[in-house]
């Protein structure tokens, strides 16, 4: 079940909660007009290919990627999905 914490629609900057059973997936849908998602693993146990991430681990999924598939272990999970904006650009200088 994916919550809602803060949607910005202007801006495309998001905060959600995944809360996850065990030994489950999530097909996240990854926003065309986002930057793309960071996904931070709160509570549980999930899987990034065969690695099970630790407390607090995170994984940046880019907006060049349609959709990420979530798998959880033994375990339930709870996931931290924060959707970035594109950076705006007045903060990209083409000096340095």
């Amino acid at each position: 079940m994916l919550e809602d914490i803060h949607v910005e629609t202007k801006t495309n900057l998001a905060m959600r909660v995944l809360k996850m059973p065990p030994e489950s997936s999530y097909q996240l849908e990854v926003p065309e007009l986002s930057a793309g998602i960071f996904l931070v693993k709160m509570q549980g146990s999930i899987l990034e290919g065969t690695e099970t991430l630790t407390k607090n681990e995170s994984i940046f999924v880019s907006h060049a990627t349609n959709h990420y598939l979530i798998k959880t272990k033994l375990q339930s999970a709870q996931i931290l999905v924060l959707q970035m904006p594109f950076k705006n650009q007045a903060y990209l200088s083409s000096t340095p």
